[in-house]
């Protein structure tokens, strides 16, 4: 049959062709009135997707655009054919008609029309799904030409398309950016769906960043529980937020009505196609009726002339037969292919609701499990304290303070233990490489658990292999933290025993050596049925000589973090024979020398003993106040308290201090702000944020206004007086200087 068709159409454009070889192509005379109205003309046709009228207009507007040479024109009719192409699924001749758009449009200052072709291009890279740098490159020209028309709308319903580009491939900083831009125009926007899309990208963005006061505060401005027609994207986002908020069945319910009008969408692009079909009908026969005329006119002057229109009807019925046979297999096939999209959808919402059940129920597991690790040393710190109150006896007081203060830095474990494993997990957490001792290193551990060692009456023994350079270079932060658990957990389960840490060399290049890392006890081993799950969340090994169990998180980050180097953990242990904990990490070779000792000892000098400082303590918690206040004082040192930053700019504009220790987080004036407005008249006096958040955000913004360092909360009194000594021997130094 497509044999018999493609005769019959060569046939047919034999017949005709030699008809209108003769002709010549001319152009009418045209005013620009009347070629604008052929565009309007061509342009309401393709809204209602009667692409083929559209086209023919288009092309008869751009003869004579092109005859005239005028650009502005030109310009629009490449739009025209480019979303002819576009509605078509020809994007490679979509974007050359575009583009030849944006060329034509050069000539012309419609920085109107330019912003809205880039804005094509843009929307037809997302159904290519080409690299996201493409699509925002012409947001971003989009945005350049709204700029320098003032027009906000555009400005801002643009750069919600940015955020929303960015947020669906994971690239939150740039999404922060676009956001941040588009604040500064959402009180000019008068259209409350453009507001609704905002509100809910910003919440989706700080739900992903764990921010969730901010995404609380972003849903609050949302008016509305409907989504805006036309803004059926947020669905998509909307179920999100609630997937990451723990409501899995509204997520489920979102991912059900997105799924409603994408099938709807389809019915509709199903209609598109008919009416295209249609068209395409319609041009034929208007085609075949102009011939039939011609032929009417000229059946009087041969019969030979009678002949080939016959012949010509013929074929072109045949012609139509065949069309229609493609147009109806070609909508069978399309049917056939929307079931079967909908099939996968639903396959993947009923993986999606299995998901989201599991993790409810690991959410449950998790937040038990915390709530009686918080809840076990919460008792004793209540408890204490009442009896303390109540018993002031001073031979019990020590003890009950010392159970007070094991209490709390339990507690500080836990909630240490579980960011660091909620960093992980995100992959906050990057390995970085920086020269350090390795011998020093383990010194400083055994120095720390001394206490734990003491307590149980262990020996510590360590070997490192002597062909090791004595600087290497690694990650000394994250190898300290696997030691520390390694080495604290060997401490606590052995008693009256030994302890042994041993470092060889397996492999050894001009470059890196491949250290093997032992941690061995002689206590009281890990039960076989344990061993599987003991690098589990919350895992733990019973230890009745022990007060609590410890966090149950310890094993699970050593495990993490050794997966971070690109190494795993092995265990050997009997139950009574004691453990062997072993994995093996990649360090860097380094030809620097090992300092000479007397250089290494030296210790900072600490100012704290020779120099009275007077320091500003800003913190709007009483208690934080009294406890900063005494710290500070056993130094000898001057303490000024203000419970705000407005009492803090104005101590800092009528006194002079050595340092000002100040809280960000505060009523009235927080400590950014009013670290920002001492800068403006005190360039020099060191600034050391106090804080209780360590995220990195928080980090950059206080060094970006000034600020000289930062101390977290709850802090080692040792560290605290170091970072003070620290900053103010720089200041001096740089006063000395200057």
């Amino acid at each position: 049959m497509l044999k018999i068709f493609y005769s019959s159409l060569l046939f047919f454009i034999v017949l005709i062709y030699p008809l209108h070889a003769q002709d010549k192509e001319w152009v009418p005379r045209m005013s620009e009135l009347e070629l604008y109205d052929i565009l309007s003309r061509a342009e309401t046709f393709q809204k209602n997707y009667e692409f083929y009228r559209a086209m023919d207009l288009a092309q008869q507007a751009k003869r004579i655009a092109k005859y005239y040479e005028n650009r502005s024109v030109l310009a629009k009719v490449y739009r025209i054919i480019g979303k002819s192409h576009e509605a078509n699924g020809d994007f490679g001749k979509a974007t050359e008609s575009y583009t030849k758009a944006i060329e034509n449009a050069n000539f012309t200052e419609n920085k109107d029309f330019k912003a809205q072709v880039y804005d094509d291009l843009a929307q037809l890279t997302l159904l290519q799904k080409v690299p996201t740098e493409r699509t925002s490159f012409y947001y971003y020209k989009v945005i350049e030409y709204a700029d320098s028309r003032q027009d906000t709308l555009t400005l801002f319903t643009t750069y919600n398309k940015i955020a929303q580009l960015y947020l669906v491939n994971n690239m939150f900083d740039k999404v922060f950016q676009a956001l941040y831009e588009n604040s500064k125009y959402v009180d000019k926007i008068s259209i409350p769906e453009h507001i609704t899309k905002f509100n809910y990208l910003n919440a989706y963005y700080y739900t992903k960043k764990r921010n969730q006061q901010k995404a609380d505060y972003y849903i609050q401005k949302i008016n509305s529980t409907e989504i805006p027609t036309g803004f059926e994207d947020l669905y998509k986002i909307r179920s999100l937020i609630y997937y990451e908020n723990g409501n899995f069945q509204k997520a489920y319910t979102d991912l059900l009505t997105l799924s409603e009008f994408e099938k709807n969408k389809l019915t509709k692009e199903k209609l598109k196609e008919v009416n295209i079909a249609n068209a395409k009908f319609e041009v034929e026969n208007y085609k075949n009726n102009l011939e039939q005329i011609k032929e009417d006119i000229q059946k009087k002057d041969t019969e030979l002339q009678q002949w080939k229109t016959s012949i010509f009807l013929s074929g072109l019925t045949l012609f139509m037969t065949f069309a229609f046979l493609i147009s109806t297999y070609r909508s069978s096939f399309l049917r056939k292919k929307l079931n079967a999209d909908l099939m996968e959808k639903n396959r993947q919402l009923y993986e999606a609701k299995e998901a989201a059940e599991q993790i409810s129920k690991l959410k449950s597991q998790f937040v038990s499990t915390v709530s009686h690790e918080l809840r076990t040393p919460l008792y004793g710190v209540i408890g204490l304290t009442e009896l303390l109150r109540e018993n002031p006896d001073s031979e019990k007081r020590d003890s009950y303070l010392e159970s007070l203060r094991f209490s709390g830095n339990y507690l500080l474990a836990l909630i240490n233990d579980v960011l660091q494993l909620s960093k992980i997990e995100s992959n906050e957490i990057q390995v970085e490489t920086a020269p350090f001792k390795l011998k020093s290193l383990i010194d400083s551990i055994q120095s720390s658990l001394h206490n734990n060692k003491h307590k149980n009456n262990n020996n510590f023994h360590v070997y490192i292999d002597p062909k090791i350079d004595p600087i290497i270079n690694g990650d000394s932060v994250r190898l300290s933290q696997i030691l520390i658990n390694l080495v604290g957990n060997a401490l606590k389960f052995t008693k009256n025993g030994n302890v042994w840490v041993n470092v060889k060399i397996r492999e050894k290049t001009a470059y890196n050596y491949l250290l093997r890392f032992e941690i061995k006890d002689d206590g009281v081993g890990i039960p076989k049925e344990k061993q599987s799950t003991i690098f589990d969340n919350f895992s733990q090994v019973k230890n009745h000589e022990s007060e609590y169990q410890g966090t149950g998180l310890g094993l699970s980050i050593v495990k993490k973090l050794i997966k971070l180097f690109g190494s795993e953990i092995h265990l050997e242990s009997a139950e009574g024979a004691g453990s062997c904990f072993s994995f093996e990490l990649k360090v860097g070779r380094t030809k620097q020398k090992l300092i000479n000792v007397g250089e290494e000892t030296q210790k900072f000098e600490d100012v704290g003993t020779t120099t009275k400082l007077n320091i500003l303590v800003v913190d709007d918690n009483k208690i934080n106040q009294i406890v900063t206040k005494n710290i500070l004082t056993k130094k000898s040192y001057t303490v000024t308290l203000c419970s705000d930053g407005t009492e803090a700019v104005d101590a800092a504009k009528e006194n002079t201090y050595d340092l000002i220790l100040m809280d960000l987080n505060m009523p009235v004036m927080g400590g950014i702000e009013a670290t920002e407005i001492i800068r403006e008249f005190d360039k020099r006096t060191p600034i050391i944020a106090l804080t209780a958040v360590e995220e990195k955000e928080v980090v950059k913004k206080a060094k970006s206004i000034g600020m000289n360092d930062l101390i977290v909360k709850p802090y080692d009194t040792h560290v605290f007086y170091q970072t003070i000594i620290k900053n103010v021997n720089e200041s001096k130094s740089i006063k000395m200087k200057s």
